[in-house]
């Protein structure tokens, strides 16, 4: 893949710049589950409301939460939002300055970058992240970050999935667009034992608010 020119890197620059950004500014409700749950969790997340209120747990599996529901989301840190979900940081992932570029397309650009190296156990080489920029929103529009084939660790573990995915909407083209897709998971085999750990969450019902420390301000 040919190198990125100034002008490309500079569109992805851009659209790295807005992501995650002001998230004290938008309202949106979140339904997400675990692998390892199961269970779907609704939750409404306001910061126009004051901080004990902010994030809401309305309904698991489609009921009112129970105190012990309220508890366990608690301690997940669900009462806590946080801009890109689970998903880990991006740049603990990929090389952010060699952008190549895979697709060329009348209105987006797609970027591979490589993988940071995790040791000879974590082989960078089997991974692909490819990042796709709205040229005209200079904004990530899609994220994935996907195992290219299977390998070994240790020659017993056998790691089959790995992944991070995230994908992005624009509510208005004046502001940075908001996730409305995160997923991040994998699953590895050991012997004939499989086991899997993901996380996925969907975004909707956006609107526009005041934080609430503009709203109200400090006596």
């Amino acid at each position: 893949l040919r190198p990125a020119n100034e002008a490309e890197r500079a569109l992805f620059t851009a659209a790295y710049g807005k992501l995650g950004a002001e998230p004290d500014r938008w309202a949106y409700t979140e339904t997400s589950r675990s692998i390892e749950d199961q269970r779907v969790r609704v939750t409404r997340v306001d910061p126009s409301r004051p901080e004990a209120e902010r994030s809401v747990l309305l309904s698991v599996d489609g009921k009112a939460p129970t105190d012990d529901d309220m508890e366990r989301w608690r301690n997940d840190g669900g009462d806590t939002p946080k801009p890109l979900g689970e998903v880990p940081p991006l740049a603990s992932l990929v090389d952010l300055k060699d952008l190549r570029v895979s697709q060329d397309e009348p209105t987006a650009l797609v970027f591979e970058l490589p993988m940071r190296s995790g040791g000879a156990e974590f082989p960078a080489e089997k991974f692909q992240a490819l990042f796709r920029v709205n040229k005209t929103h200079r904004s990530f529009e899609h994220i994935t970050v996907k195992l290219r084939d299977s390998f070994r660790v240790a020659g017993v573990v056998q790691v089959t999935e790995a992944g991070v995915e995230l994908r992005f909407e624009t509510i208005d083209p004046a502001l940075a667009p908001q996730p409305v897709l995160l997923k991040a998971g994998g699953g590895a085999r050991v012997l004939l034992v499989k086991f899997s750990r993901a996380y996925e969450a969907t975004r909707t019902d956006f609107s526009r608010v005041a934080p609430f420390e503009e709203r109200v301000p400090a006596k």
